[in-house]
């Protein structure tokens, strides 16, 4: 848990150097999403940590992606919603987050008297993850590309408008 722990608390610090670095299309809910997908594929590997050596490179790694969802959530939340929706945001989505820790070890549990093996679990929710990953990296990519071309559009228009005030 200490391996955990300690790359959990590494994953917290790097997001603000990450996002300052990089360029402008890498937003906080980009990172958000590959964060999850990264930690979603970490637990879909999860199976392949069969020494002690291997365990605590797989605690590392979900340590270090948790901890970067963990700081990136409600930046994200604020970057989707703006800051007069944030906090309403993160009232509705507290009760999804409650719902998943409720319903979770009981679906695992579920999964494991299924099949009789723990490692379907993590399959699962290791699924669920990247699945939540790329979903809001797709969406976020799209949202980027339409503001974008609102942008162009918008600056198209009052291109358009000076030329013909030029004209008058």
């Amino acid at each position: 848990m200490s391996i955990f722990g300690a790359t959990g608390l590494a994953g917290r610090l790097c997001p603000p150097p990450l996002l300052h670095i990089t360029p402008r299309t890498v937003t906080s809910t980009t990172l958000f999403g590959c964060a999850l997908l990264l930690a979603g594929i970490a637990n879909l590997l999860s199976s392949l940590a069969n020494s002690y050596a291997t365990y605590c490179v797989y605690a590392a790694v979900v340590g270090l992606f948790s901890g970067m969802v963990f700081t990136l959530y409600s930046q994200s939340l604020k970057d989707v919603l703006g800051p007069t929706n944030l906090t309403a945001g993160l009232a509705l989505s507290a009760p999804a987050t409650s719902l998943g820790t409720l319903l979770g070890p009981p679906l695992a549990g579920w999964i494991y008297d299924l099949t009789g093996d723990y490692t379907n679990s993590f399959y699962f929710y290791g699924s669920c993850m990247a699945f939540a990953g790329l979903t809001t990296v797709f969406l976020d990519q799209c949202s980027l590309k339409c503001q974008a071309s609102a942008r162009n559009s918008t600056d198209k228009i009052s291109n358009e408008q000076k030329v013909i005030a030029v004209r008058v």
